[in-house]
């Protein structure tokens, strides 16, 4: 079955494909690294090899053969070989624990709030919680017709 999209529906979908981009980002970080030392031991799938000239290629794959970085140049099938005297800097991306321990806790501390203020919006006339009727007699030392708090 189909669903008909309305167009209020299109910023919902933005906002959410936003949020899942933020995400990613929020849980890695940038990290310029020795080549040399870096590659070899880690064996990263890219890394953003900065020349001399400031162009910056992002390479797949990447390998130190003695003093040269060889690859793939990320999204073609283009051989990358840059000396390593040419090399200006080289990055990676890698997570970020505590990026993401933050991300969690804003989430967690979003849907709390979120939820209470749904709480709050859904608990009838009763502002002391959620309505769950009066009291009938007053033999529970409360007057009758006064509110309960809790059910």
């Amino acid at each position: 079955m189909y669903r008909i999209m309305h167009s209020s529906s299109i910023p919902t979908r933005a906002v959410s494909v936003a949020l899942l981009c933020s995400l990613g980002a929020a849980c890695t970080t940038v990290q310029t690294v020795q080549p040399a030392e870096y590659i070899p031991k880690h064996a990263p799938d890219v890394v953003w090899v900065t020349a001399a000239d400031k162009t910056v290629v992002p390479v797949t794959d990447p390998q130190v053969a003695g003093d040269t970085l060889t690859g793939t140049r990320k999204g073609t099938k283009q051989q990358v070989s840059v000396p390593l005297q040419n090399v200006q800097s080289v990055t990676i991306k890698k997570p970020d624990p505590g990026k993401t321990a933050m991300l969690v806790a804003g989430l967690t501390l979003f849907s709390a709030v979120m939820l209470r203020e749904y709480w709050i919006a859904n608990e009838g006339p009763n502002h002391n919680g959620v309505d769950c009727g009066v009291y009938d007699t007053a033999t529970t030392g409360h007057a009758a017709g006064s509110p309960r708090p809790d059910c």
